[in-house]
C-alpha cells in the first residue's frame, strides 16, 4: 500500500484488542542465526518470534507438536499426523531456529509482562503437561522467586484446539489443578461459521472460576489473498460467504455477554482487518502484523512493546553463537 493511500486512512483506536502475529511471523525473511542468506519461512522459530514482536505484535501465535521421543517443540507438523517423525535431536538438527519447550518458557519469560503466546496443541498435550514444564522451568537453577516465575508464565500462555472434546479435557485439568479462566486461557477454534448455538455451547463447559476464555474464528484459506480475490467475485457461494463474514456482529455480541473474547484469524488484508474490528472483535491474526498499521489500527493509550532480544543458553549452544 502506498503512503498516498495510508494518508487517507482514517485511523482506528482499539481497546480490548489484542495484535497477533500468525506463527510468530508469517511472510518469507531470512532467518538471522542460521542459513541466514535464505530467503525463506520462519514459522515457529527464533526469527519468526522477534519479527512479530518487532513489527507490532503482542501476541505470538505458535504451533506447538511433540517429536517421536514425546518432546514438546515449536513445529506445525503434518496435517492428520500427531506427531513428528523426528526425534528431538533429529528436528532440532534440521531446523535449528526451533525451540524446546524448555526454550520456549526461557525466551517469554524474558519479554515484557504484556507479550504473550497463542499456542496452537498439533498433539496430545494435557495441561498436566504443561504445568510440569512450566514448575521444572521455574525450578531450573533457582533458589527463590518460583512463585512469582509461574505466575507471570501462566498469564503470559494461551492454549487453543479445534477439538471440542480436547477443550472439555482441559477446562477440567485446569480445575483439577486449582488454575482460574486467566490462568493458562484456553480458546476453541472453529472453521466453520460459529453460532450463537455455539457459544452458549461452550460458554457452559467448566465453571464460573474456570471456563473457556474465548473463541476464534477461523478463516483459513479465507485470509489468503488470492481467496479475498475470490470473495469479490459476483458468485453465490463467495457471496454468501462474503455476507456472512461481514455480519458476524451479532454472535461476536453473544460471545461478549457470555464473557468470551472473539478472535480472527488469519487475515492478510487490511480492508479485512478493518472490517472485522467494526464488528466488535478482540483480536485478529494476521500473517504479518505490520497489516495493522496499513489498516490504520493504533492502540487505546497503551505502547507496542519492544522485542528484549534474548537466546537460551541451549539455543546459543545449538547455533554456535558466542
Amino acid at each position: 500500500m502506498t503512503q498516498a493511500k495510508l494518508s487517507k486512512i482514517k485511523r482506528s483506536i482499539v481497546k480490548d484488542f489484542s495484535f497477533f502475529s500468525h506463527r510468530g511471523f508469517g511472510e518469507k525473511t531470512h532467518a538471522r542465526y542460521f542459513n541466514t542468506q535464505k530467503l525463506r519461512y520462519v514459522h515457529n522459530q527464533l526469527t519468526g518470534l522477534e519479527l512479530g514482536i518487532q513489527h507490532g505484535a503482542d501476541t505470538l501465535e505458535i504451533d506447538l507438536c511433540k517429536t517421536k521421543d514425546g518432546k514438546i517443540v515449536t513445529a506445525h507438523g503434518i496435517i492428520l499426523q500427531k506427531y513428528l517423525s523426528e526425534t528431538e535431536q533429529e528436528y532440532l538438527h534440521k531446523y535449528p531456529e526451533s525451540l524446546t519447550f524448555q526454550e520456549l518458557l526461557d525466551w517469554i519469560y524474558h519479554q515484557h509482562s504484556g507479550i504473550s503466546l497463542y499456542l496452537e496443541l498439533k498433539s496430545p498435550v494435557t495441561i498436566q503437561e504443561l504445568l510440569k514444564e512450566i514448575t521444572q522451568y521455574a525450578e531450573k537453577g533457582r533458589k527463590k522467586n518460583n512463585n512469582a516465575i509461574i505466575s507471570k508464565l501462566y498469564q503470559q500462555l494461551m492454549v487453543y484446539t479445534h477439538d471440542l472434546q480436547t477443550i472439555k479435557n482441559l477446562i477440567y485439568e485446569k480445575q483439577k489443578f486449582g488454575l482460574s479462566t486467566l490462568q493458562l486461557q484456553i480458546f476453541w477454534v472453529s472453521i466453520g461459521f460459529i453460532s450463537n448455538t455455539d457459544i452458549d455451547t461452550i460458554s457452559r463447559i467448566g465453571n464460573k472460576r474456570c471456563r473457556i476464555a474465548g473463541v476464534e474464528q477461523g478463516t483459513l484459506p479465507w485470509g489468503f489473498k488470492p481467496f479475498v480475490y475470490f470473495l469479490n467475485l459476483p458468485l453465490p457461494p463467495f457471496l454468501q460467504i462474503k455476507k456472512r463474514l461481514k455480519t458476524l456482529k451479532t454472535v461476536i455480541a453473544c460471545a461478549h455477554k457470555k464473557n468470551l473474547r472473539f478472535i480472527v484469524g488469519t487475515i492478510d488484508d487490511p480492508q479485512w482487518i478493518r472490517v472485522f474490528i467494526k464488528q466488535g472483535v478482540n483480536g485478529i491474526v494476521p500473517n504479518n502484523p505490520s497489516l495493522f498499521f496499513q489498516a490504520g489500527v493504533t492502540r487505546e493509550n497503551t505502547q507496542k512493546k519492544d522485542l528484549i532480544h534474548y537466546l537460551p543458553p541451549s539455543m546459543k549452544q545449538r547455533l554456535y553463537l558466542k
